[in-house]
């Protein structure tokens, strides 16, 4: 594992998260992660963030959509957690992948 870019606060953080999620909800362990909140420009009005996988070639692509874009089978991917609560960040994906239920 690389930990180069993570700080010491960071690292402390990443560890009461995992034990968090030992303690109180083990199932979510392989369902949920952590994702590095950045920014690289600002989404228009409407605009969202849609992830797409090609497994043959094992290629993901984040682009950006219109909302009304999204295809019926799109489900929230990424977000992040405000006080108001969590706002999504990225959808995904196309129909071939699927999201498992568990």
């Amino acid at each position: 594992m690389n930990l180069q870019s993570v700080n010491s606060e960071e690292l402390d953080f990443f560890n009461a998260v995992s034990e968090l999620m030992d303690r109180s909800f083990p199932s979510m362990r392989e369902r949920f992660g952590l994702w590095r909140i950045h920014q690289h420009f600002a989404l228009a009005e409407g605009e969202v963030f849609h992830e797409t996988s090609n497994s043959e070639i094992r290629e993901s692509t984040l682009r950006i959509i219109k909302k009304e874009e999204l295809p019926k089978t799109a489900f929230a991917s990424t977000w992040k957690l405000t006080p108001q609560g969590p706002l999504v960040g990225t959808w995904c994906c196309d129909d071939i992948v699927t999201h498992p239920e568990k």
